[in-house]
């Protein structure tokens, strides 16, 4: 982290707004990254996996409710990164969870009618 830090620093291509645009985001990836926040990014990982598994199981089944269960698992993801995560890079990893989870949620959405 610290070698692409100097990296930054000494390129010349970049503006300084850029250069210090850059090192405020490594920044927040290094404060970030740490072994707690980590572990409990991927305890919310794990319930997410679980009940988008068990969602998408049901519905598989035909019941309408493992896609409600979906949902849950997937604003279980969401809302866990937002919390366990701060500034860029909570918003980068909900985003992600995010787009997504609500690409899956519309495309099951679609279906939901032939479910019971």
């Amino acid at each position: 982290m610290e070698d692409a830090m100097d990296d930054i620093e000494d390129s010349e291509e970049m503006s300084d707004a850029q250069k210090e645009m850059m090192e405020n985001i490594m920044g927040n990836v290094t404060e970030n990254l740490t072994p707690g926040k980590i572990r409990n990014a991927a305890i919310v990982n794990i319930i997410s996996c679980l009940l988008t598994i068990a969602g998408a199981f049901m519905m598989w089944n035909l019941n309408q409710k493992g896609f409600y269960l979906y949902i849950v698992g997937i604003l279980v993801m969401i809302i866990g990164s937002l919390m366990i995560y701060d500034g860029f890079m909570g918003a980068i990893a909900a985003g992600a969870a995010g787009f997504i989870g609500i690409l899956f949620i519309i495309l099951y959405g679609v279906n939901l009618k032939h479910m019971h």
